[in-house]
């Protein structure tokens, strides 16, 4: 903190002004500025007139948005640190005014914004500072929906991967954001959610309006699928008890590299990674039993469709 003090506050005593205007533009190995450097190790005080540049307001402006090698701006390495003061004043001091929102979609080398990391970290009190009260709702879910990762993932998406429950509550109940929107790899957050586990987040998205469960990512796997692939038994359990957990079924894909040429279905492969499960879904979804032993009437019930599925793979494969 004392060198920035001394590159912003006190430059008089250290070189002339076209030193100054240098030495606060200087770049280390890694192409940080030195207010990235001081953002990054949460070394920066939260008082701004400490590092606002004296009559230099193109500077200061360069300083805060400048990048490191890896694209960080100041602004997303505080978010990093949950530095929540120092986050507030680098806004205002990117904003150029109350209608200038363009800290929101300054992105890093993953195309990630201070949203990204704010997501990422299910920080609340720092999504605050990013999109405060007063922001017309209408504006903040536009720009939620539209910033996108290298992976074309959301803030969404990723606090749903990460199992940030209130975060995703917030996103989707405050904002409005697209709870079905699509990634690069067609991966939706519900998806993501299944794929790692998150059973709280799963068991929130899946009561929202027009949540489509059966959507197929880019490699033909459902949620169901990649719940099972990924061992995640119980978010399989909570699947198999939706109502449409016989549509969760019906799906196909096949495999890459040697297994290119085989297919793949969720009876499939809960036979091979969750055979308990599969055991109770013959029992309890695929059996029908009526009467009872000793009864004049006792018959039981097979459904094969699952099992004898040579004739399915194909319009399960393309979701007929």
């Amino acid at each position: 903190k004392q060198i920035i003090d001394l590159l912003l506050m006190r430059p008089h005593e250290c070189w002339d002004n076209t030193d100054y205007y240098e030495y606060v533009n200087m770049l280390d190995a890694d192409q940080k500025s030195p207010l990235c450097l001081a953002a990054k190790n949460n070394n920066i005080d939260a008082d701004r007139d400490k590092w606002l540049v004296p009559g230099g307001k193109s500077l200061t402006e360069q300083l805060l948005y400048a990048s490191d090698d890896e694209g960080n701006t100041p602004l997303h390495l505080a978010c990093e640190q949950g530095n929540l003061p120092v986050c507030k004043e680098l806004v205002t001091g990117m904003k150029k005014d109350e209608s200038d929102l363009g800290y929101l979609e300054v992105v890093d080398f993953k195309d990630r914004t201070p949203l990204h990391e704010c997501a990422l970290l299910g920080n609340m009190a720092l999504l605050q500072i990013l999109l405060p009260s007063g922001l017309n709702k209408s504006t903040a879910k536009q720009i939620l929906d539209r910033v996108r990762d290298s992976d074309g993932k959301t803030p969404l998406h990723l606090a749903c991967a990460e199992g940030k429950l209130e975060m995703v509550q917030q996103l989707i109940g405050t904002f409005g954001v697209s709870i079905n929107t699509r990634a690069e790899k067609s991966d939706t957050p519900f998806f993501s959610a299944c794929e790692q586990g998150h059973l709280d987040v799963v068991n929130f998205l899946l009561k929202q309006p027009g949540i489509d469960t059966t959507v197929r990512n880019s490699k033909g796997l459902n949620a169901l699928d990649t719940a099972i692939i990924n061992h995640q038994e119980p978010v399989v359990r909570r699947l198999l008890e939706c109502e449409n957990w016989r549509r969760l079924m019906e799906n196909a894909h096949y495999g890459e590299g040697d297994d290119y040429d085989v297919p793949s279905t969720p009876m499939r492969e809960l036979i091979i990674f969750m055979p308990d499960i599969a055991y109770e879904v013959i029992e309890n979804k695929l059996t029908k039993v009526i009467g009872g032993e000793g009864q004049a009437i006792h018959q039981s019930t097979y459904d094969y469709s699952f099992f004898d599925d040579q004739y399915s793979i194909q319009d399960w494969t393309y979701g007929k």
